[in-house]
């Protein structure tokens, strides 16, 4: 069984808990129910178990009270991640409003999404295992129908992090779930930036937006942009050029769906560290957000995480799919699944340059 601890209170949502998987190989995650979240993910480094999770000391700061700036620190975002144009969106010929929480928009599933709900512990966990449940009622930030979300973690072994995410509904509904956990390879309390990490981005293409972030429906060509990971760039050699990335890149016109497969998504890696990981997601996107707007936010053990200190891989979804016809559908209906998988495969080298051998990673999910 995993080992579980209280993680405070949140009001409205009650006392909270924290668990705490092992895999046997040295790597051990802790995950709390408050908004699903992963809290630690401690890998066996060169130099030391090494936690590369940013995160809080208790569930009261994921919640983050009146905060309308709160970074969403690790958790599942839904019931639609990223924006939607207005809040507003129409679906078989009636019109929905979700409240918005950035300017006109609405982000990450409105002002109480996913991030700020108590999930409930089901099913038979292990002490590598661990689901989360969370019942979202009809009409729950504007959204149609009840729609069950389910988030299982499960470290497999050789620097394995399997997590996924699966909804069914009782009425149509849109449902593009995110994990929003930030790295840094480094180490979450190095006090370092994500700056000299070197990622690696499998798509040929991004989407456009305006000043706002809200896609214009075009894509656009990487080839000769600051948003050209392919062969691998330092996160922060172009950053600036880029006015910092909060960026979807393109990955398959899939939707997250069961018996999908897994294609290879991104690389991250640190050199100082030796620590790695690869990414492999059966979404049709992944956004990469830089964090822009950390800047001295307070995280778990005193740490304080600066601006750029922890960096996202949000697979997803395409941001505003509800209101672009061209965009792979994220609308689920009863009787269908919604499967969205993530497999992390971490590895720790030696640092200072040595090259590092990712873990294998199964092709299917």
């Amino acid at each position: 069984m995993a080992f579980v601890e209280p993680f405070g209170e949140v009001r409205g949502a009650g006392a909270c808990s924290l668990y705490t998987l092992r895999d046997g190989d040295g790597h051990s995650l802790s995950v709390t129910d408050f908004g699903a979240g992963i809290v630690r993910l401690v890998v066996p480094a060169a130099g030391g178990p090494l936690d590369v999770a940013l995160g809080y000391d208790g569930a009261a700061a994921y919640d983050g009270g009146a905060r309308a700036d709160r970074p969403y620190l690790g958790c599942v975002v839904g019931r639609v991640a990223n924006r939607i144009r207005g809040g507003a969106f129409a679906l078989d010929g009636e019109a929905f409003t979700v409240p918005a929480n950035d300017g006109a928009n609405a982000l990450h599933g409105g002002t109480r999404g996913f991030d700020r709900r108590r999930w409930a512990r089901v099913g038979e966990d292990s002490a590598s295992s661990i689901t989360f449940e969370y019942k979202s009622p009809a009409g729950e930030m504007g959204f149609p129908g009840e729609l069950t979300a389910r988030c299982t973690y499960t470290l497999e072994g050789g620097g394995r992090l399997r997590t996924q995410l699966e909804a069914t509904c009782d009425a149509p509904t849109p449902v593009a779930l995110a994990q929003h956990c930030y790295w840094n390879l480094a180490g979450h309390a190095s006090g370092q930036t994500v700056d000299a990490h070197v990622l690696e981005v499998n798509s040929n293409a991004y989407t456009d937006t305006n000043h706002k972030l809200i896609p214009t429906g075009e894509l656009v060509d990487v080839s000769g942009t600051p948003l050209d990971f392919r062969l691998g760039v330092a996160v922060g050699s172009r950053v600036d050029e880029a006015g910092g990335y909060d960026h979807n890149f393109v990955l398959a016109r899939t939707r997250c769906r069961a018996g999908e497969e897994v294609r290879r998504c991104a690389r991250l890696s640190c050199v100082e560290s030796g620590v790695a990981f690869e990414l492999c997601t059966n979404a049709p996107g992944v956004q990469v957000y830089s964090g822009n707007f950390l800047d001295g936010e307070k995280g778990k053990g005193g740490a304080v995480y600066p601006t750029r200190g922890g960096i996202a891989l949000e697979t997803q979804g395409w941001p505003n799919a509800v209101n672009e016809a061209s965009f792979p559908s994220v609308i689920l209906r009863p009787g269908e699944r919604y499967v969205h998988t993530m497999l992390h495969a971490f590895s720790c080298g030696a640092p200072a340059g040595t090259e590092l051998k990712a873990a294998t990673i199964p092709k299917k999910a």
